[in-house]
């Protein structure tokens, strides 16, 4: 994943068009989000056994497999497409945006 991040910036960089930066940013988010996504599926929140075990497992495979195998897999089971991601990621940047917004403000006061 870190490896995934850091090939998104240097493309950004070199001037790679501007949706297909968007589109792997969007992808990049929808991997992190799709390990916690899974993780509080698992009867009894955070720190349950379910969870905890959902984790492990989810390590071991990003160990042997890589972590993006991994979390293009539970995209993949989630049954998210392109258009799909690419809504989630705008949600996310409208989201941190306001939250920006709304820490400025408190910060001003």
């Amino acid at each position: 994943m870190l490896g995934f991040a850091i090939g998104r910036r240097i493309g950004e960089r070199v001037g790679w068009p501007q949706d297909r930066v968007e589109l792997l940013h969007a992808r990049f988010v929808a991997y992190q989000q799709a390990f916690i996504a899974e993780g509080s599926s698992a009867p009894g929140g955070p720190l349950s056994c379910a969870n905890l075990h959902h984790a492990e497992q989810w390590w071991l495979g990003a160990s042997s497999r890589g972590d993006r195998i991994m979390a293009e897999e539970a995209i993949a089971r989630a049954g998210l497409s392109e258009a799909q991601l690419m809504a989630r990621y705008r949600v996310h940047l409208r989201q941190r945006a306001e939250a920006a917004a709304s820490a400025a403000a408190s910060a001003a006061r």
